[in-house]
C-alpha cells in the first residue's frame, strides 16, 4: 500500500499525452469520486483526437454498475 501511495503521488506522465497517436476512447463515472471526472476530461483534452464519454448517473467501476452503456460506447469507438 506505501508502494502504491508512492506512486499515485510521485509518478507523471501528463507530459506524454500529446504523443499518444493512436484512436483513444476516455469514459468516466460522471458521479466518480475515486477518480474525479475531471481527470478523465484533462486525459481527452491532453490526447489528440481522443474521445470522451461520461455516463450519467455511474460513479466509479461504472462498468459494472452500467455495462451495457460502457459496452454500447466501446463498440461505437471501434466502429
Amino acid at each position: 500500500m506505501e508502494r502504491q501511495l508512492y506512486t499515485v503521488f510521485s509518478h507523471d506522465t501528463c507530459t506524454h499525452l500529446p504523443n499518444i497517436t493512436s484512436p483513444t476512447l476516455v469514459i468516466t463515472g460522471a458521479k466518480d469520486i475515486v477518480i474525479p471526472p475531471e481527470n478523465s476530461e484533462f486525459l481527452a483534452k491532453g490526447i489528440s483526437g481522443a474521445k470522451l464519454e461520461k455516463i450519467k448517473d455511474a460513479a466509479h467501476a461504472f462498468c459494472y454498475s452500467n455495462p451495457d452503456e460502457t459496452a454500447n460506447f466501446v463498440i461505437n469507438f471501434l466502429q
